[in-house]
């Protein structure tokens, strides 16, 4: 990992990132363990959360999952933009502060479709604070350590997959609602420390602002697409609604393709794909953990509606597939430029 450049920083609050670095590693991982836990803790849940809510149409309640992920993995890059132009510590604290307030909203949901609003909702708070924690442990780990801490940052992250649907199964032993409530008091005392232990960095004030017509055309057409695969077992596949819904997704791409292509501050770089290393990466992690998603959440379903186990006894048979999903390494073959081969790990991003 390259050196990071020392930055200025403005002490504010009461303490200090040099005092205790470790401390607020702590809070920035979990912060980060956080948002990208709810990704996979209602997996489990989806079918108390049915029966809670009056709704029993599965491909309603899959946006409870799309809902977040989709606007999670479009906002994710220019979320990230925006806290490094207007201050990491400041969106640190809006996108916990956001999130745990959709947590809220979620807990107290009385219809499925509102329940996607506050996840949708969620995803934003999360997209928010996961760039800008990444910043502050950048920015306020000790020079020496600075890879250390970026790893132990990752691996929180990469433990959300893991832990998601055991913490899940347990939770609604006592309600559904409790996946989400859950979140409150950990959030509120992530906002609370970091309020109080981490320093304000002076923002890039020279920073673009990034594209985020982008990331609506990038949540439109992954949305899109998404409600025409999801819906055409129920509609049919020659149905208008599913055809119009695909359309709408090749549109999307293109012109989110046409505006990356032209923007100076895109959500995604489409020159980083020249690079084999990069494109294959990103490719076999894509594959990864579309699989691994799939795999996980069709394996729950099977195993609470068919042979009736509790939302807890799931994840047994299926612990073992999902540790290894996270944590083995998928070999990416180098480019000519390189030498020798490495494996790329799915537990660290490509960019």
């Amino acid at each position: 990992m390259a050196p990071v450049k020392a930055l200025k920083v403005q002490r504010g609050g009461g303490g200090t990132s040099n005092a205790r670095p470790a401390l607020i590693l702590a809070v920035l991982a979990m912060a980060s363990f956080l948002g990208q836990l709810d990704v996979w803790i209602t997996n489990v849940g989806l079918p108390n959360i049915g029966q809670g809510l009056g709704s029993t149409s599965l491909s309603d309640l899959s946006w409870v999952l799309n809902g977040y992920a989709i606007v999670f993995a479009a906002l994710l890059v220019p979320a990230g933009r925006l806290a490094d132009r207007f201050g990491r510590k400041s969106g640190f604290l809006l996108g916990m502060g956001v999130f745990v307030a959709a947590s809220l909203g979620a807990a107290l949901a009385g219809d499925v479709w509102v329940l996607v609003f506050f996840r949708a909702l969620q995803a934003v708070g999360a997209a928010l604070l996961t760039p800008a924690s990444l910043g502050l442990v950048l920015t306020g780990a000790p020079a020496d350590k600075v890879e250390r801490y970026v790893k132990i940052w990752f691996t929180a992250g990469s433990l959300s997959g893991v832990c998601g649907p055991i913490f899940g199964g347990l939770l609604v032993q006592i309600s559904w609602r409790w996946l989400f409530l859950v979140n409150i008091p950990v959030g509120l005392l992530a906002i609370a420390l970091a309020a109080r232990l981490v320093a304000n960095v002076k923002h890039e004030q020279d920073a673009r602002v990034p594209d985020m017509l982008g990331g609506v055309l990038l949540i439109v057409m992954v949305g899109a697409l998404a409600l025409g695969v999801v819906k055409a077992p129920d509609w049919g596949w020659s149905d208008t609604r599913v055809i119009t819904s695909l359309v709408v997704a090749v549109v999307g791409l293109l012109a989110f393709l046409l505006r990356s292509s032209r923007h100076q501050v895109p959500v995604v770089d489409l020159s980083l794909f020249r690079d084999r290393i990069f494109a294959s990466a990103n490719l076999a992690g894509m594959l990864q953990l579309a699989s691994f998603a799939g795999l996980l959440l069709s394996t729950i379903l099977w195993l609470q509606t068919h042979w009736h186990y509790s939302a807890i006894k799931p994840d047994a048979p299926v612990f073992p597939a999902r540790s290894a999903s996270r944590w083995l390494p998928l070999p990416v073959k180098p480019s000519s430029a390189g030498s020798g081969s490495r494996p790329v790990s799915s537990r660290r991003p490509a960019v």
